[in-house]
């Protein structure tokens, strides 16, 4: 087990973590979802450039959350970090060769009936199953894009994860508690255990992560192996309070971060739930940022095959970030910037660049998209993109890029 602490985070994960984090809110979720409603954003929210594009969940926030998050006292900062990470993984099969696309066309996903804003929240790695979510007056509603007019019930949920045989995953409120579920067709079926609990990702064999208690710093990352059974807590490195699994691949890998202080640093346990830490890039600060404004963060949110994206830095000016599980290698992603990063198994990955467009970068190959479009999934072979695309200053709409 990695012993950690305030005091040396910055050294024992000289090889790899950081970000940023309060103590655990002392927030009721289920009350805060009765009481308000307002959508925020989640830690998977994709925001381009400088322009507010947000993934859509009508969840409330409650104000002791950001007063929590913005007024902790910051530890102290941390030595300069590695670009690799302490242990590695055996490499996994490489995927056949594929050339990369060269040109890709935008399909505008029409807006459901009623929508005031609309988003795509999740893709299958076949890029042929799209889940998205819509505003519809005080309720959020899940639909299935393109093909579903009616709304999957109930109202107020949200879609993380699907693989290719349909099965969806997600979370919402469900009797006045927020509940983890899984979802086949228009039938949502709370996971055992779930209750306070966030499902955030589901692999290829069934197996579904998420955190209890929050979807935050202040959560408990855990997975479900089995889903019909409760799920097992993932296990925390020691001085961290607390965490968050965000994405599994299908060989049981699940990536995303632990909590120490004021940081986040990007974390992931192997399928026999043993944890590791995973690198912080060269020339990303470790230590949180003075005044008011919240410390860095960097934490793994994709993971197909060797490879995981996320970001790293500070919150209004995060970097995105690529990992290589097999040799541990961590590495800012050249030419991108912004919250809004899209990775598959192949090491490709879809984000914004300086200015505002989307773009693919496939290999060598780079592949401009629209202005104002964030990725938020990119199949396996490159060949669909699901965006949410800016319309103003607090609406979105929804693309699909079908490339060649």
């Amino acid at each position: 087990m990695v012993d950690l602490n305030e005091n040396n985070a910055g050294d024992v994960f000289r090889a790899g973590l950081s970000a940023d984090s309060p103590r655990p809110p002392r927030v009721n979720i289920a009350e805060a979802m009765r009481a308000g409603r307002r959508v925020r954003t989640v830690r998977r929210a994709s925001v381009a450039g400088g322009v507010g594009l947000a993934v859509l969940v009508a969840i409330a926030v409650p104000a002791a959350l950001a007063a929590n998050r913005n007024s902790a006292t910051p530890p102290p900062g941390g030595a300069t970090p590695s670009a690799s990470a302490t242990g590695t993984r055996p490499s996994r099969a490489a995927l056949p060769p594929l050339a990369p696309p060269t040109s890709c066309t935008a399909e505008n996903v029409p807006a459901p009936s009623g929508a005031s804003t609309w988003s795509v929240t999740a893709a299958s790695p076949d890029g042929k199953i799209i889940y998205g979510q819509y505003i519809h007056g005080r309720d959020s509603r899940v639909w299935r894009v393109p093909k579903l007019t009616a709304p999957i019930p109930p109202d107020d949920q949200y879609v993380s994860g699907v693989n290719n045989d349909g099965l969806a995953v997600g979370f919402g409120n469900i009797d006045v508690q927020v509940t983890a579920w899984t979802l086949r067709g228009n039938q949502v079926t709370p996971l055992p255990g779930g209750v306070m609990a966030y499902a955030t990702g589901v692999n290829a064999a069934g197996q579904v992560i998420g955190s209890r208690g929050s979807t935050g710093p202040g959560g408990h990352p855990i997975v479900w192996r089995d889903t019909a059974a409760a799920p097992a807590d993932l296990p925390l490195p020691e001085g961290a309070y607390g965490g968050e699994a965000l994405a599994i691949a299908d060989d049981g890998t699940v990536v995303g971060a632990v909590t120490v202080g004021l940081r986040e640093y990007p974390y992931a346990w192997g399928p026999d739930n043993t944890g590791r830490p995973l690198a912080i890039p060269p020339g990303v600060s470790t230590s949180p940022n003075a005044g008011t404004e919240p410390g860095p963060l960097t934490l793994a949110r994709q993971v197909s095959g060797p490879w995981a994206t996320g970001v790293a830095g500070l919150h209004l000016s995060p970097q995105p970030v690529r990992w290589n599980l097999d040799t541990g290698v961590a590495e800012v992603i050249p030419g991108l910037q912004g919250k809004a990063v899209a990775g598959n198994g192949r090491g490709w990955v879809a984000g914004v660049q300086a200015g505002g467009k989307g773009v693919l970068l496939a290999g060598d190959q780079r592949v401009v998209l629209g202005a104002g479009d964030a990725p938020v999934t990119v199949s396996e072979d490159g060949r669909t993109i699901a965006v949410n695309h800016a319309t103003g200053q607090s609406t979105t709409s929804a693309k699909i890029y079908h490339c060649t």
